[in-house]
């Protein structure tokens, strides 16, 4: 069996997710009778936001740091993820940051930095 490039796999997982978004369209149409998607604004930026930035740019990005950086480098940045998403709740929805959400926010950052100080300092070939 032949190796898949990232490429490949990447082309391959966009095609299932655009067939599986029209299968859902036909299952929500059918749904308590509503046969039209009141669309809006806020509606197409939602749907662009996932499609564009939540699909394709971040799994792009994981690839290229897959190839780019050490595992335990990449499998850190994980850790970053809840105190991002928390921050992105604060500035755009108002929501609360209290002091022990904030400290963890940094000692998380702390770890990812005390995991990627090494490879930070060596060059890669």
């Amino acid at each position: 069996m032949g190796r898949t490039s990232g490429a490949e796999k990447f082309r391959s997982s966009a095609k299932k997710d655009f067939f599986n978004s029209i299968g859902h369209k036909r299952k929500c149409r059918r749904l308590d009778g509503i046969s039209v998607l009141p669309w809006s604004g806020e509606l197409i930026f939602a749907m662009a936001w996932l499609v564009l930035v939540l699909s394709i740019a971040a799994v792009g990005l994981m690839y290229w740091l897959i190839r780019r950086s050490t595992a335990t480098g990449f499998a850190s940045l994980f850790y970053l993820v809840p105190a991002v998403t928390a921050l992105f709740a604060y500035y755009l929805f108002g929501e609360r940051l209290d002091a022990l959400s904030t400290l963890g926010m940094i000692a998380c950052a702390g770890g990812v930095l005390l995991a990627n100080r090494d490879s930070a300092k060596s060059p890669q070939a």
